[in-house]
Parts: structure tokens; sequence; C-alpha cells
């Protein structure tokens, strides 16, 4: 299974998920992290909207916005200075 096929189920089985635990006081939420060389780092960067590298505070940021509200569920998002979107 490549890399992008095991993405693909984490966030098929995250959306399962939440359908079915909607009635229960549970939010679902994921990050979806990527790992990367110093080459391919510069590379991501130079692919991203914002052309520079995330920081652990960007990443804090995002989980608390997922912890704190609780309208959110079912959502993957995406941490990655719009690189998601280009």
């Amino acid at each position: 299974m490549t890399r992008t096929e095991r993405l693909l189920a984490i966030t098929e089985l995250q959306s399962l998920l939440s359908e079915y635990w909607h009635d229960v006081d549970t939010n679902w939420g994921r990050n979806a992290p990527e790992y990367y060389t110093e080459d391919q780092k510069h590379l991501a960067i130079e692919r991203t909207l914002l052309k520079r590298a995330g920081s652990a505070k960007d990443i804090v940021s995002a989980v608390v916005f997922l912890i704190e509200n609780d309208y959110v569920t079912g959502e993957v998002l995406h941490v990655d200075g719009g690189r998601h979107i280009m």
C-alpha cells in the first residue's frame, strides 16, 4: 500500500467513525503530517502559498482549534501553508 493509499484509507475511516459516532459527545478530527528530507523540505516550501516552513506553533494552534471547537467534526485540517490546494 502506498503512502497516498494509507492516507486515503485513514481519511475514509475517520469519516466513517464520525458518521457512526455522531450521536455521542465526541468530535472526530485528525492531522495529516508529512515527513521530509532536507532537499524535499526545500522543494515543499517552494510549493506552498506561504513560501515558508510550518512551525510547531502552527501545528499546536490547529490541534487546539480542533479540540476547542465542539461543532467541527469529521474534518482533516491541512496545516501545510496551502500546499494541498496548489
